[in-house]
């Protein structure tokens, strides 16, 4: 595995790097093609156009020819032979000197002691023609045009730096003020209107900086509240751990209901501690959606509650054979809460009426209601409608877990008023 660390780097000097290897990749383009051009392509084109000159020529005048009256042919630099058909060979002077030195051959050019050349054979009739074209004057032509293009090269290199330093401070300069402003305020940063991509990075991190910290909000509320719910089963814990330590030697009678007062307590302590674990617990979990046939789960939840509820439970199936796909565990403990919380606040001589099709589930009850201004809040963590009613068996947690397993499984929660007196509340699929 590789540990090595890349090193950190600024955008200028990642497009300074991105630019060198441009610019290095077009003047080794450039100069091969000069190259190409002049010492492949220009000597190769020259001779070729010896060739085409000697050939207009018949046999006797080539044994007679004089070389140097050849347009484009110099006798000090370049070399001809010519191979007739009986064997008799035609040179130019100095030829034959020349092919006596030490050389060697690289495609179409020849390279000796004597320099660079093009070579370049051809046969016609029987007799075979063959060029040495010095490349000395092409090569000094192509080292002054490498030389010029080498100078514009590095002008161009050293203008780029210039102006890459200059815009890059430029384009880099709202994403530096945004990286200061978040290190220095905890407020909004201020959105830029160009470059677009560093307004749009300052509107999505404000975004999120919002989403975060309405999260630690929540979560320092949950804190608090969970603190204050706690406090009140310790303390009563606490206060008659006490009574007891002071006054059961004199007063045995209140041993009894004092136990059965812890008793109560710890149970209530208990019930919340789970509460708050399956809140935690809820968070985490990623719900398991199967087809759910609405008539079988409503049964469970009616024979896990039967000897739960006080109230009597009507159940109405407008479509039995109803199926909706979700997370089977999940919808059960919404119905479950849905249901605990209606007999929690209904008389025990009501009815509670349960509902249900492929498009929602209602749980109707006939307690005492639920004002418009409180119907989004009830699905809050800890609260109660009737604060006067903090005592009452619930944990003030029920109906927030009802919602959290809502959202995690793409379901929607709703309470509206029951015409005949109560609250309807209502599952959505």
């Amino acid at each position: 595995m590789n540990n090595k660390k890349t090193k950190a780097r600024t955008s200028e000097q990642l497009i300074r790097r991105i630019f060198r290897r441009i610019v290095l990749l077009m003047a080794l383009l450039n100069i091969i093609a000069v190259v190409s051009y002049n010492i492949v392509l220009v000597g190769q084109s020259e001779a070729h156009g010896l060739m085409s000159a000697m050939q207009r020529y018949d046999e006797n005048e080539l044994e007679n020819m004089e070389f140097k009256t050849l347009d484009g042919f110099d006798e000090q630099t370049n070399f001809i032979r010519i191979t007739m058909p009986d064997g008799d060979r035609v040179t130019s002077r100095g030829t034959t000197e020349f092919l006596s030195k030490e050389s060697f051959r690289i495609g179409q050019l020849m390279v000796s002691r004597a320099g660079v050349f093009d070579y370049v054979k051809m046969k016609k009739d029987g007799t075979t023609f063959e060029v040495w074209l010095s490349d000395a004057v092409l090569i000094r032509n192509g080292m002054v045009m490498l030389s010029i293009m080498i100078g514009i090269v590095l002008l161009t290199y050293f203008l780029g730096l210039i102006l890459i330093r200059r815009y890059s401070k430029r384009l880099s300069q709202p994403i530096t003020e945004l990286a200061s402003a978040v290190k220095n305020s905890d407020m909004d940063l201020l959105v830029p209107e160009n470059p677009t991509e560093v307004r749009d990075l300052a509107i999505n991190f404000n975004q999120l900086i919002h989403r975060l910290n309405m999260k630690i909000d929540q979560e320092a509320q949950f804190v608090s509240d969970a603190s204050h719910e706690l406090r009140t089963p310790v303390t009563a814990i606490s206060g008659h751990v006490n009574l007891l330590k002071r006054r059961w030697h004199d007063h045995p009678e209140i041993v009894d209901e004092s136990l059965d007062y812890l008793g109560a307590e710890a149970d209530r302590l208990k019930t919340l501690i789970e509460a708050l674990l399956s809140l935690s617990r809820n968070e985490q979990k990623d719900p398991k959606k199967e087809a759910v046939k609405l008539s079988d789960l409503v049964e469970m939840v009616n024979r896990r509650l039967s000897k739960v509820l006080k109230q009597e439970l009507l159940i109405e199936g407008e479509e039995p054979g109803a199926t909706v796909t979700t997370d089977p565990l999940a919808l059960q403990e919404i119905l479950t809460i849905f249901l605990e919380n209606a007999g929690l606040y209904s008389a025990d001589d009501d009815k509670i009426i349960l509902k249900y099709n492929a498009k929602e589930i209602q749980v109707i009850d006939r307690g005492a209601g639920i004002p418009d201004e409180e119907k989004l809040k009830i699905f809050d963590r800890f609260y109660r409608v009737d604060k006067s009613r903090s005592e009452t068996e619930g944990t003030g947690l029920g109906l927030a877990i009802a919602e959290q397993y809502a959202k995690k499984n793409g379901l929607r929660l709703l309470v509206t008023d029951n015409p005949e007196g109560g609250s309807v509340f209502h599952i959505l699929f």
